[in-house]
């Protein structure tokens, strides 16, 4: 795990690389440090970051990946209590 956490630090820094890019490296080092202190996630944090490997495998298309993260995006526990609470 050491070294897929040290190569999305290098995707971080890498001056090369799209905003986008550095953005994903930083979401799945956010959710490594998180496993290996064992938080749980909801549901739709787990399925984001299964699709974001599908992309990384290239089984998702981009079109498909976009819709699939607003579907999780509607059904987020962040967004379910923004509302609850308006």
């Amino acid at each position: 795990m050491i070294d897929v956490k040290q190569q999305l630090i290098k995707v971080k820094q890498d001056p090369g690389l799209s905003h986008g890019e550095k953005s994903l490296a930083e979401s799945l080092l956010d959710r490594i440090e998180d496993l290996e202190n064992g938080e749980t996630r909801h549901w739709t944090e787990v399925a984001r970051f299964a699709l974001i490997v599908e992309i990384q495998n290239q089984v998702v298309g981009k079109q498909a990946a976009a819709k699939i993260f607003s579907f999780l995006k509607r059904h987020s526990a962040g967004d379910r209590f923004k509302s609850d609470s308006s």
